[in-house]
């Protein structure tokens, strides 16, 4: 598994998993390929509205 700290075998993992880095190298890949027919990306999409502020 990946942890915060790097890979760690998961039956020893002793970190916390890095949820982001998950986030960030399977679901954002997969995500903006769907996104992509509707001219949408990920980073826009996750991206706070600052303006509306």
């Amino acid at each position: 598994m990946i942890t915060v700290n790097g890979p760690e075998p998961a039956r020893y993992r002793t970190s916390a998993i890095d949820y982001q880095h998950y986030a960030d190298k399977q679901l954002m890949p997969v995500i903006d390929t769907i996104l992509v027919f509707l001219n949408q990306d990920f980073e826009s999409l996750a991206t706070p509205q600052f303006q509306l502020f």
